[in-house]
């Protein structure tokens, strides 16, 4: 979280996490999609050897009048492993305000999404000091559109954290995904004494 005195701009930036086509870019992109018009930025691109990242930016709703303007970044990488790899998924965690960890339900990915959720929990104890009860976190069940699709209980994700910062979500239809980030934006207002942000949908006022 980064305060620029000068532009009066609050930058809050949160992390998708997640195993490989998990659905990440699917999901900033379908929430930036589906902002009300003239409060998001569109998608960006930028390289990582032959792979690509993606952000966006979008302006949340505050409950109250601010002296400033918040500006809500999202971002990922791909979520391949290896030293390139690693080197850049602790960058962007270390950057991270809060953190949504997507995850594939498909039959046949449990145990990597398992995998990658243990490393990320390591990674914001090293980054942050931090375990996941204190981070702000949010989880998304992705793909339970598809027929392979199987419950978080098989996961040992869901013994791990409470219920509530679980959201069953398909990125390719736009469920789920903004319940999902506003959870995980509440805690990070909490954390840092802010006014309550939201993120409303299109069709919703978004004048701060």
């Amino acid at each position: 979280m980064y305060l620029d005195y000068f532009k009066k701009i609050l930058r809050i930036n949160l992390v998708y996490y997640g195993i490989p086509f998990s659905g990440k870019s699917t999901t900033i992109s379908m929430v930036l999609e589906r902002t009300s018009p003239g409060s998001c930025q569109p998608v960006s691109f930028y390289g990582l050897d032959t792979e690509r990242g993606i952000f966006g930016e979008c302006i949340p709703k505050a409950s109250k009048a601010l002296p400033f303007q918040v500006l809500l970044t999202l971002l990922t990488i791909p979520g391949y492993s290896g030293y390139v790899y690693d080197k850049a998924h602790k960058m962007l965690l270390s950057k991270a305000d809060g953190i949504l960890f997507v995850a594939d339900s498909q039959k046949g990915r449990i145990e990597q999404n398992d995998a990658y959720f243990g490393v990320m929990h390591r990674r914001v104890r090293e980054l942050h000091g931090q375990s996941l009860l204190e981070f702000p976190l949010a989880v998304q069940w992705n793909k339970v559109d598809t027929e392979s699709s199987v419950s978080i209980q098989k996961s040992k994700i869901h013994s791990q954290i409470s219920e509530s910062y679980i959201f069953e979500t398909s990125a390719v239809q736009g469920k789920g995904i903004l319940e999902a980030l506003n959870f995980c934006l509440s805690q990070v207002c909490k954390k840092a004494n802010l006014v309550d942000l939201v993120v409303q949908p299109r069709g919703s006022d978004v004048a701060n």
